[in-house]
């Protein structure tokens, strides 16, 4: 157990302070990062992201001093979508949705 948000702090430094502006730029703009105990997790809707950061991943663990970055892709949902999600959680199985 360690205090991963310190160890994201190094990292995003280590990336202004070096050569590599354009994945620290990228880095700086993802709004959904995860601290827990053991992992940073990051997620991102954007194809294009994921894929750089897949491609950089050794590195940033290398930066991190281990394997504690996790890259996620989510799915895009629609509005339509987020509300059925919704009605289903608040109805449960007594709700039948046809599309």
């Amino acid at each position: 157990m360690f205090d991963t948000s310190k160890i994201w702090a190094c990292v995003l430094k280590h990336l202004r302070e070096g050569q590599d502006a354009s994945l620290h730029s990228l880095i700086s703009n993802i709004k959904d990062i995860e601290f827990t105990s053991d992992y940073i997790n990051i997620s991102t809707q954007d194809l294009a992201k994921y894929n750089i950061l897949t491609k950089n991943i050794e590195g940033l663990n290398k930066i991190a001093g281990g394997d504690i970055i996790r890259i996620y892709l989510n799915e895009k949902k629609s509005e339509s979508n987020k509300t059925v999600d919704r009605l289903k959680e608040l109805f449960g199985d007594k709700l039948k949705i046809e599309v």
